[in-house]
């Protein structure tokens, strides 16, 4: 089972919260991920940040649209990295039902070797259209969100990820506070609505309530 008491500072500080580096690195791209949605019916997209830029480019029936690249900083442990990276491939097409597929998400690195800080690299299929934005936004973001946590836990907390526990639950915490605060709706409403299992939901709920309760 988990342990909840001697970590719970790492859920009470946001210089620990990769949602809060998701969030503020899509704030910087949300207009170009608009115009893109609204303008275009077919394209691909590439999205790539560290640990202080962000770049995304996008291209649609072989033409260049966007291509902008963006210096960022926030109060947060992933910013204190300087050797990660990441990229989103993005292949979209427009349409009235929203899908969504990944292709491959996820953090990887070299086990034997403390000083890689690692490397995450996504790939997804969307169809939709300008309405589906949210669920765009929340798809992306959480998948991204957790993979960061992972990476958070690596170096900035020097867990070992492969046996923590406290890494697999505070991943799947910061997953669905990402998607929470796309949302705009409280943890159980979203959990539910996942049909998240009743003994993840009662640690992530008790998670929220110790960090609420807590000076």
């Amino acid at each position: 089972m988990y342990e909840i008491d001697d970590e719970l500072l790492i859920y009470k500080d946001s210089f620990y919260r990769s949602s809060e580096f998701s969030l503020h690195l899509w704030n910087v791209i949300e207009s170009k991920i608009l115009y893109i949605l609204g303008i275009f019916d077919t394209g691909i997209v590439t999205v790539y940040f560290d640990n202080e830029n962000i770049s995304i480019s996008a291209s649609s029936e072989f033409f260049i649209v966007v291509n902008e690249s963006y210096r960022f900083f926030l109060n947060n442990c992933l910013c204190n990295m300087p050797d990660f990276t990441a990229c989103i491939l993005i292949t979209f097409e427009k349409k009235q039902e929203f899908k969504l597929n990944y292709d491959k998400c996820f953090f990887y690195y070299e086990e034997d070797n403390s000083e890689d800080e690692g490397d995450i690299e996504a790939q997804v299929d969307i169809s939709g259209d300008i309405s589906s934005f949210t669920e765009i936004k929340a798809s992306i973001l959480s998948k991204i969100t957790k993979e960061l946590q992972y990476l958070v836990h690596k170096n900035a907390l020097q867990y070992k990820i492969e046996k923590s526990k406290i890494t697999k639950l505070d991943v799947e915490y910061e997953y669905y506070v990402l998607l929470s605060k796309v949302y705009n709706k409280g943890l159980k409403e979203v959990m539910i609505k996942k049909n998240v299992n009743s003994v993840l939901q009662k640690y992530i709920l008790e998670i929220q309530e110790r960090t609420r309760n807590e000076k």
